[in-house]
C-alpha cells in the first residue's frame, strides 16, 4: 500500500500491486506531509475536520533501500530471530537504527510484545 498527497489538498490510499486507489480523503486545509501505516492486516481511518490519518503501528520497521540501515521502533523489549529461530539481536524498548550489512540474505522475524513482523534481507 502507499499514500500520496497532492497540491489539490487530497490524500489518496493506493493498493500498489494493481494501482487501485482505495480511498481519497478530502477537506484538508493544507498539504499533508506526514502519514503512518497501521500493522499488516489492520487498516483504520479516523476523520475529523482538519485531518484524516491511519494510526501508527506500535512495532514499526523502516528499511532504507539505499543502505544497510534499518529503523525499528519497539513498543516493549523484543528480539530479532533468523527464520530458523536463532537469536540475532535483543531489542530494548524505543527506537533503533541497525546496521544490517553483516546479516545474511534471508527472512528475519521481529518479535516485541504480542506483535511479530518479517524483515526480508536482500544482498
Amino acid at each position: 500500500y502507499a499514500i500520496s498527497s497532492s497540491f489539490d489538498l487530497t490524500l489518496k490510499y493506493w493498493r500498489v500491486s494493481d494501482g487501485t486507489c482505495i480511498r481519497t480523503f478530502y477537506g484538508h486545509t493544507k498539504l499533508v506531509d506526514e502519514v503512518a501505516f497501521s500493522p499488516i492486516g489492520q487498516t483504520g481511518f479516523k476523520d475529523n475536520k482538519s485531518a484524516s490519518y491511519i494510526p501508527a503501528p506500535s512495532l514499526s520497521i523502516s528499511p532504507n533501500p539505499f543502505s544497510d540501515r534499518l529503523a525499528i521502533t519497539v513498543p516493549s523489549s523484543g528480539a530479532i530471530y533468523s527464520l530458523t529461530g536463532q537469536l540475532v539481536m535483543n531489542l530494548t524498548k524505543g527506537k533503533h537504527s541497525l546496521d544490517t550489512s553483516k546479516w545474511r540474505e534471508g527472512i528475519y522475524i521481529v518479535k516485541a510484545g504480542k506483535e511479530t513482523k518479517k524483515i526480508i534481507k536482500i544482498n
